[in-house]
């Protein structure tokens, strides 16, 4: 795995670390820069609809333990999660050097106080190597002179690599275009979840043909176009995966769908030892082409809690 993976890990969870600790009127997707288009990774947070179901509420008891504090924290910054919190939109892209940083801009929606960014400052100073100054004409926090964040206005944050966060500034205010309709973030909207992912495979075309990833199921990257997932759970802990894959052609579409309807099959069906595990997640499955794209539907058996026991059962095994 190449170090800029594991810096793009870094920089994504500390995306998550400012969002659920205080860290849009329009399409957040609106705001990427244009030099987004090559990015190969997407992902979006509907907080809404995590505050909604109660995901909110546990999470905050998860933080609170971490952080006992976290309830004294949020009031001096004048922040409620579940009430202030809407989306967040992440992308990352493949660096301009095999061992640089990635590309990241994480656009963050929803409510957001005035003197936020000066609250959050005093709040980090004693923990990470933080200032505010100027970019772009902008307050702008800077973490290890490595992360940014910026308020672009009430109701967006911007948070990223200093070249992606001056890029989406100098779109919120009109100095250049944005990345307008990507066919990759289309797709992740034309999927159900709480949570989408979104895969641009040929930005990734050549990883994943050294990987042998998509060969093991006979398909070829040059066949795929993009890759886009969503997970949503019900009041039960039950929860699902909805997935479209874009293709080539409409016959390289039937191909998958049937291909993969027989594998799953096959797989659940034999006495393998890793059969059980495939039982429990394919535990309902459905895949179909039409047109061009491949969407399918996976239903693990039980809850998110049942289903944290599968990586036990992977070493028993």
């Amino acid at each position: 795995m190449r170090r800029w993976h594991l810096r793009a890990g870094l920089l994504v969870a500390c995306a998550v670390c400012l969002i659920l600790t205080g860290c849009g009127s329009k399409d957040p997707s609106a705001l990427l820069p244009a030099s987004a288009d090559g990015n190969e990774f997407f992902a979006s947070v509907d907080f809404t609809r995590l505050a909604s179901d109660g995901t909110t509420d546990e999470l905050m008891k998860w933080a609170r333990v971490a952080e006992p504090n976290i309830d004294k924290v949020l009031e001096r910054l004048g922040f409620d999660p579940k009430r202030d919190l809407k989306s967040a939109l992440l992308a990352v892209g493949q660096p301009k050097e095999e061992y640089g940083d990635p590309d990241v801009t994480v656009i963050i929606s929803g409510n957001f106080n005035a003197d936020l960014l000066k609250n959050l400052a005093k709040e980090l100073e004693e923990h990470v190597d933080i200032e505010i100054k100027q970019l772009n004409g902008y307050d702008c926090i800077t973490i290890d002179d490595d992360a940014y964040l910026v308020r672009l206005d009430s109701r967006t944050l911007v948070f990223g690599t200093e070249n992606m966060v001056s890029a989406t500034i100098d779109v919120h205010s009109g100095k250049a275009k944005g990345l307008g309709g990507h066919p990759v973030l289309l797709d992740m909207k034309s999927v159900d979840g709480v949570v989408r992912f979104g895969l641009n495979i040929p930005s990734v075309a050549d990883e994943l043909s050294e990987e042998g990833v998509l060969e093991e199921f006979g398909i070829s990257a040059e066949d795929i176009k993009s890759l886009a997932l969503g997970a949503s759970s019900d009041d039960r802990g039950n929860w699902k995966i909805t997935g479209r894959m874009r293709v080539k052609d409409n016959d390289t579409a039937r191909t998958i769908a049937n291909d993969a309807t027989a594998r799953i099959n096959e797989l659940k069906e034999s006495d393998d030892e890793e059969a059980a595990i495939a039982r429990i997640i394919f535990n309902e499955f459905s895949v179909n082409a039409r047109g061009s794209a491949v969407e399918f539907t996976i239903q693990p058996l039980g809850n998110l809690a049942s289903f944290s026991a599968l990586p036990m059962m992977w070493m028993m095994h």
